[in-house]
């Protein structure tokens, strides 16, 4: 890539970790050849600002090349190639379509003595996809086969990549690359570079010391878009192969993009998209999260704590005693409390007096009051300030836990013991099953990517927009309160009657309900075992299976669905039973909600077009939800 050496370049500032917010104008100074981390080479880049840095030619995209330098082919210099790239170089008049210039043998020595990395350093995953409660993890078990030997070859022997259309334009003066244009992948053009060499004579450049240096890492999420010319050209048939393959009109994108990253490169529709699920094929469609840095991990568990400290705050203050509200405080009137505290209305709300009245004697209105202001409110304020929904992840199993805890503590609490103490050993359950499922689908990090929905939603809008931070505080917020809210009225209703146990009725809510817990449970064990042992297909150069359909897959497409939503119907039994039928709107709300959750799944288990004849046959013969035996069909 010497031919770069002398370019001038226009990086965004989305590029930049953390974001900048305008352009840098900077030059390349100098070039090093390619090794396994780097297949493409690393380029040496000046900024105006005197920021220095290496940065990876395989995100390097054209269009921050400004002006390239006017200068002949540089010929190369007596440096040692390794033994691969001399045994390229002799086989490249047979292969000079299918090749790729690169070493793969021993990395020699860099000028500084050491090593170079064997591995890219960026951290992240483009192919990482965040999958509720384990649901549509089934397509992330589901790669590409038709090229897997291929990319099995390369893997194990550590073939280097086509990085960019520069790079895919070493092997001749006119080699194809894609044109990536406004458009995508527009198509093959000749790229009339001049002959390029994997060894170039470096240039020279001064190391700017002493001065504020910008991270080598891209917004995370972001591809190579010379990527998809080594697509092309590995693709049989080329670019309308490459097309065909992929003809996805809504390919997923990372959850990781930050949102000045998806307006930096949004406009690069078409090819990096299919790119990018090809990259994600290659890789298993892994769902497994980006290393965090344990810095980060440590300030993602810090912020879970931070934010649920009001809340706990207002339950311990609620509780009476030393501190906390007094008896006049909560049978004061709360018509009267609103009206006069600290001058009446909205003005009200920073008072002790309207609080303690509020929580002792609205309960429910206090849970909705509270859960707006901490969750709504502050969490739409932080995903903002971070450019991530991820926190509202972690609290779906903890905001029914405290909502329930809430009203079991109330100190208008009367219930019958025994009905109290097996639908909140139900809710512990079914909480730790779901953190537990939580952490170990994110590999015991928070804060590492937010649900796959939601980056779509704020692709669709741009989330630097006015229009995304509207749609974000209803969908991700107020949304979220409906449902959490919802969902947990029958433990109110359980908490406010002391109506005697039932032996029949009471009995079989209870075994309804614990049967939908082990039914969500077990879905999800099933899939979990049935992505590792893929895992192991593909360690092992096996073609992975395409479809889960045995267990309870077999009786249904979305057997962990059905089991979460047996669970909180049940829960609602009890509010039936105890004269509380409107308490079931909630149950009623949260599977109105399941049904565009598993409409979006299963669109995303069809986007793959080797897997879509198996899941629309699979679709014909097995229940949505419900288990039952799978039908016969042509």
């Amino acid at each position: 890539m010497a031919h770069l050496v002398g370019a001038s370049l226009s990086i965004p500032g989305s590029a930049w970790s953390p974001p900048q917010e305008e352009n840098t104008e900077a030059q390349v100074v100098y070039h090093v050849r390619a090794t396994r981390g780097y297949p493409a080479g690393r380029v040496r880049i000046l900024c105006n600002d005197g920021t220095d840095v290496w940065w990876d030619v395989t995100k390097l995209p054209e269009e921050w090349i400004t002006t390239m330098p006017n200068q002949a082919p540089v010929t190369p210099t007596a440096q040692t190639p390794s033994r691969t790239a001399r045994r390229s170089a002799a086989a490249a008049p047979a292969a000079a379509t299918a090749a790729t210039p690169g070493t793969t043998g021993r990395p020699r020595a860099s000028s500084r003595g050491r090593r170079p990395s064997r591995a890219a350093t960026d951290g992240y995953d483009s192919s990482g996809v965040l999958l509720s409660d384990g649901e549509g993890a089934a397509a992330a078990a589901a790669p590409v086969t038709g090229s897997r030997s291929a990319r099995s070859r390369s893997r194990s022997r550590s073939t280097a990549k086509a990085a960019t259309p520069l790079a895919a334009a070493t092997m001749s003066p006119a080699a194809p690359v894609v044109s990536l244009g406004k458009g995508g992948a527009s198509g093959v053009a000749p790229l009339d570079t001049g002959v390029l060499s994997g060894d170039e004579p470096p240039a020279t450049g001064v190391r700017q010391r002493g001065r504020q240096r910008k991270s080598l890492r891209f917004a995370p999420g972001t591809i190579s878009p010379g990527g998809v010319a080594a697509a092309v050209s590995a693709s049989p048939g080329g670019a309308a192969a490459f097309g065909a393959a992929h003809d996805s009109a809504a390919a997923p994108m990372s959850p990781l993009m930050s949102p000045r990253a998806a307006d930096a490169y949004g406009d690069i529709s078409a090819g990096l998209e299919a790119y990018e699920m090809e990259e994600a094929a290659a890789k298993g469609f892994s769902s497994e999260p980006p290393p965090l840095h344990w810095t980060r991990r440590v300030r993602s568990a810090a912020l879970i704590v931070l934010v649920t400290l009001p809340a706990l705050y207002y339950f311990k203050v609620l509780q009476g005693g030393p501190g906390g509200c007094s008896a006049a405080q909560w049978k004061a009137p709360l018509a009267s409390v609103w009206a006069t505290a600290n001058g009446g209305g909205l003005a009200s709300l920073l008072s002790a007096d309207f609080w303690c009245a509020l929580g002792y004697q609205q309960p429910l209105l206090a849970v909705n009051l509270v859960f707006f202001l901490n969750i709504d409110v502050l969490f739409w304020i932080i995903s903002l300030l971070q450019g991530s929904t991820w926190l509202i992840d972690p609290f779906w199993q903890i905001a029914p836990m405290m909502i329930g805890l809430f009203y079991q503590f109330h100190p208008l609490a009367v219930t019958h013991p025994l009905r109290s103490r097996l639908a909140m050993g139900l809710l512990w359950i079914w909480a730790v099953r779901m953190t537990h499922s939580y952490f170990r689908r994110e590999e015991w990090q928070v804060g590492a990517r937010e649900d796959w929905r939601y980056a779509r939603m704020a692709q669709r809008y741009g989330r630097r927009s006015a229009m995304w931070a509207l749609v974000s505080f209803f969908a991700v917020g107020v949304t979220q309160q409906l449902m959490l809210v919802g969902i947990t009225l029958p433990l109110l209703a359980i908490h406010t009657s002391p109506a005697p146990w039932n032996p029949v009725w009471d009995t079989l809510i209870f075994l309804v309900a614990a049967a939908g817990i082990m039914t969500s449970l077990t879905a999800d064990n099933q899939l979990r075992v049935f992505m590792l042992e893929n895992q192991k297909r593909r360690s092992a150069g096996l073609d992975p299976v395409l479809l889960l359909d045995t267990g309870l897959w077999r009786y249904s497409r979305h057997p962990n669905f059905f089991g979460e939503q047996l669970w909180w119907w049940a829960l609602g039994g009890w509010a039936l039973l105890l004269g509380q039928p409107w308490m079931l709107v909630g149950a009623a709300f949260n599977s109105l909600c399941f049904f565009p959750i598993t409409w979006m799944t299963e669109a995303r288990m069809l986007e793959r077009s080797e897997r879509r004849p198996f899941y629309q046959y699979y679709q014909s013969t097995t229940s949505m939800w419900v288990p039952w035996p799978p039908k016969a069909s042509a």
